[in-house]
């Protein structure tokens, strides 16, 4: 696992020096990075406890899951700022690719994704860029598309456990857990909370 969370955090500071990142490279990226740091916690934690092998291993994958939903909602806070402006230090520093920017230079027209690419070609991000790249992510839907792309990870891997009615029963905990990854106080979208018997 630590490998692994080395290996995603190679790749991510790697994405710096590229405009084009896909959201297939950036999803293996969190895989490794967030996903191995959370899914050894959660089956470590399982094993812990005396789980067997599958509930182990059900726990580590519903923790990678759910940390790739925490590093989407992290890249998302990072990246619009407390004044939804973008200009916060890591992006405007680090010129971080996360998958806000990743989904809009895939779904954008010509011209924007040129527009864009001048902007993060300059050494240091100019704040007026900054604000023009926001605006075209907004566009795009970005923000939203990613909020969904993080909250089905959290269904995911809570889905991931529905076949336990005795973890179910005590879950109160696990769902606060999803919400916090998706930045939510409420719980997250859940197929499988109001089945009979939880």
């Amino acid at each position: 696992s630590c490998l692994s969370m080395c290996e995603g955090q190679y790749a991510d500071l790697g994405f710096q020096n590229r405009l084009l990142v896909t959201a297939g490279e950036y999803d293996d990226m969190i895989d490794r990075k967030a996903g191995a740091l959370a899914g050894c916690s959660a089956g470590g934690g399982a094993l812990a406890a005396g789980g067997d092998g599958k509930t182990v291993a059900q726990f580590r994958d519903m923790g990678i899951k759910l940390g790739m939903a925490w590093q989407i909602t992290l890249d998302l806070a990072e990246f619009w700022g407390n004044q939804g402006d973008g200009l916060t230090a890591s992006n405007l520093l680090s010129k971080k690719k996360s998958l806000p920017l990743i989904y809009t230079l895939e779904h954008c027209s010509l011209a924007a994704r040129r527009e864009i690419g001048a902007a993060y070609s300059k050494r240091v991000l100019d704040p007026l860029d900054i604000g023009r790249v926001v605006t075209i992510m907004d566009e795009m839907n970005a923000r939203d598309h990613c909020q969904q792309r993080a909250r089905t990870l959290a269904a995911d891997a809570m889905s991931l456990l529905a076949d336990r009615n005795d973890i179910y029963r005590e879950s109160q905990g696990l769902q606060e857990l999803a919400a916090m990854a998706i930045g939510s106080d409420t719980q997250p979208a859940d197929d499988h909370t109001n089945r009979p018997g939880v």
